[in-house]
């Protein structure tokens, strides 16, 4: 090989057979830093060439039974015809007939080159017939590609010359090819030859006439690697045709050796991408590119635009003019890498000091953790405790490096797994193990300390969360066991899918941790002004902050049973909350969760518009006729919460459903 730690055009890496190495010699001139590295019995001396040998084989195989190579990729002698055999791995002297390869001309098989599938392999078969236009089905056509035998660079070119044009193709960081599909190829296809599925993925990301994210390999049959030659087709979701011998790969691009990002849903970078743009498929590849780029701290990134690009990239200037009240622009997010977002008015990305600050559940749990199966990149990278640890409400968010802080006085974590897409949904329980901090394979069945709360999965061998004993997960609920059921932090997909409870697949995972209630505030903590008596004294409630109304307004407290309501006060807008006159409500919950089913007609007590379920039910908390609600956590019109009375409460139909309205019930 020949290889360059900084060439693009060329390619930075080149391959060469033993009569090409055989030509190496080690007193010409150095081509650029490209360095050579000869396997030791081809080191002989000779000259160098320049660097125009393509690395894809010239020759690529259109789908059995079809028909025919386009006029300028015919091939148009047998002895070509051998040569393209041999280059793609058909090997003609080991095969059993005496006619191999058969050389005649006939009308009713395709044209030029082309394979025949035989029970012995692969019969070579060259028909002169040349303006034939028929097909058989146990015959593969062998064609050219032209593309690949002309040179369009000078491949001596000196520094001084102006450099080219970046191609429009995804980065060459390449992480790895991901099975998705097992018997199933992605239309449409060309099949460029026999390769490995790792050369195959490289062969993909060299020809910008190939999906990027995509590819098809014979894994089960002769190894042949396919282009999915539309570039925008999602192949995990369409274009799947039943194929016994292929499977479907994903191409998943890593993106470390970069500070992780920030998504910002509003604002806009004003204007174009300073340091251009790409077309590409799928976020991760446009944050991959931004990666390798030195100069590059934010990009924006459209699932759907073709014009301007999808992918634009941003210096740190254009990064720091940041705008979150803009106009968005179309359906373009921001992504601020870490170190630009404090000159863009975005907060750090550190976990909040205080955790009380965090958003809770009506019983006073706190996310810690979330993994959901997304287009990009979504597994997790050994020992990453902390993702998105400033958006709780991100596709992949973990604050796990935080647990310890959630540890109880008896020295217990309580612990909730979800995986919302199951029924019953949630298991919640105790444990003494902090599996974070745990060592592998440290744990017996069930975990130190473990006690079931309410715990509805007990298969494969569930005992709690501990530290994973192997590679696949970060955490797992397979205690004590070479499995990885209860996966908590995937690390290698698992089918597309994330390994969940009583070996059942899922396509996403919370974990929650509560918060001990001696840990919540009190009234005696939090400053009064001169003259308010602070006659709450003592009595514990939650998100005390800073008040942002000048009258009086309640706070809420999670507790096991649901919500308790205090009446505060403040002294003025943007003061510290000073309890006054509290007076404890009667317990307020908890609420029956409904994911399907309807009450008819909107809310006839009250209607807001609130973003949070939590807020939702806490107006219901306030208002002591309410007994029921129902929430969208999408929907503009009509608002998001609605509040019920009984009587309309008891028109609840549980066969219904208004758009994804869910209803809850109080009990």
């Amino acid at each position: 090989i020949q290889f360059s730690p900084t060439s693009t055009n060329p390619n930075s890496c080149h391959f060469f057979s033993a009569a090409k190495a055989a030509a190496y010699d080690s007193g010409a001139e150095k081509f650029r830093d490209f360095d050579v590295f000869l396997i030791e019995e081809t080191q002989k001396s000779a000259g160098v060439d320049p660097k125009s040998t393509p690395v894809k084989p010239p020759y690529y195989i259109l789908e059995q039974g079809t028909c025919c190579c386009p006029d300028d990729d015919l091939i148009e002698t047998l002895e070509e015809c051998k040569e393209a055999s041999e280059t793609l791995g058909y090997n003609i002297n080991d095969m059993s007939t005496s006619d191999n390869p058969w050389n005649g001309r006939l009308t009713s098989i395709p044209p030029g080159c082309m394979t025949g599938v035989r029970d012995y392999g692969n019969h070579l078969h060259f028909n002169s017939e040349l303006t034939s236009t028929s097909s058989r089905s146990d015959f593969i056509p062998i064609c050219k590609d032209v593309t690949q035998n002309s040179a369009s660079v000078d491949p001596k070119s000196t520094p001084d010359d102006p450099p080219p044009a970046a191609p429009p193709t995804s980065t060459q960081n390449v992480g790895k090819a991901v099975e998705i599909q097992n018997g199933k190829v992605c239309d449409p296809n060309r099949w460029l030859g026999l390769q490995t599925v790792e050369d195959c993925m490289a062969l993909i990301l060299a020809d910008d006439s190939c999906n990027q994210a995509f590819f098809n390999h014979a894994t089960n049959g002769d190894q042949n690697c396919g282009c999915v030659t539309d570039t925008s087709v999602d192949c995990s979701s369409a274009n799947q045709q039943d194929h016994p011998v292929v499977r479907i790969y994903q191409i998943q691009v890593p993106t470390s050796g970069c500070s992780p990002f920030r998504q910002e849903i509003t604002g806009d970078i004003p204007g174009a991408g300073d340091l251009g743009s790409l077309q590409l498929l799928d976020v991760s590849q446009c944050k991959a590119e931004c990666c390798a780029r030195t100069d590059c701290k934010a990009i924006q990134f459209s699932p759907t635009s073709t014009n301007p690009n999808s992918c634009h990239f941003f210096s740190a200037a254009k990064a720091a003019a940041y705008d979150s009240g803009a106009e968005k622009f179309r359906d373009f997010d921001v992504f601020l890498i870490e170190e630009t977002q404090k000159s863009a008015g975005v907060d750090p990305k550190s976990t909040p000091s205080d955790i009380h600050q965090l958003p809770r559940t009506a019983d006073g749990f706190t996310l810690v953790f979330r993994q959901k199966v997304t287009s990009g990149t979504w597994l997790r990278s050994a020992d990453e405790w902390s993702v998105n640890s400033h958006d709780s409400a991100a596709e992949q968010y973990s604050i796990l490096d935080q647990l310890e802080q959630f540890r109880w006085p008896d020295g217990k974590l309580v612990l909730r797994l979800e995986w919302p897409e199951l029924s019953p949904s949630q298991q919640t329980w105790k444990q003494t193990l902090n599996p974070v901090t745990a060592t592998p394979g440290s744990s017996s069945r069930p975990v130190d300390g473990y006690e079931p709360i309410d715990v509805r999965y007990t298969g494969v061998e569930w005992g709690g969360l501990e530290r994973s004993t192997n590679s696949q997960a970060l955490l797992d609920g397979s205690v004590n066991s070479e499995s990885w059921w209860y996966s908590v932090g995937l690390r290698d997909a698992f089918g597309g899918k994330i390994p969940g409870p009583d070996a059942k697949a899922v396509s996403e995972v919370l974990m929650y941790a509560q918060l001990p209630q001696a840990q919540f505030r009190s009234c005696s903590t939090v400053n009064c002004a001169a003259g308010e008596d602070n006659k709450g004294s003592g009595t514990s409630y939650s998100n005390p902050g800073i008040c942002t109304s000048t009258s009086r307004h309640l706070l809420f407290a999670s507790t096991p049973g649901g919500f308790e309501s205090f009446e505060v006060r403040t002294v003025a807008k943007g003061a510290h909350c000073c309890c006054v006159g509290v007076t404890k409500s009667a317990v307020c919950g908890p609420f029956q969760h409904e994911k399907t089913g309807d009450i008819p007609g909107a809310g006839d007590l009250q209607i807001f518009s609130l973003n949070d379920v939590d807020k939702c039910k806490a107006k219901c908390c306030e208002n002591p006729k309410c007994k029921a609600i129902q929430f969208s956590p999408t929907s503009t019109n009509p608002p998001k919460c609605h509040l019920f009375s009984g009587a309309a409460a008891a028109l609840y139909d549980p066969s219904s459903k208004f758009q994804d309205f869910d209803v809850f019930l109080k009990n």
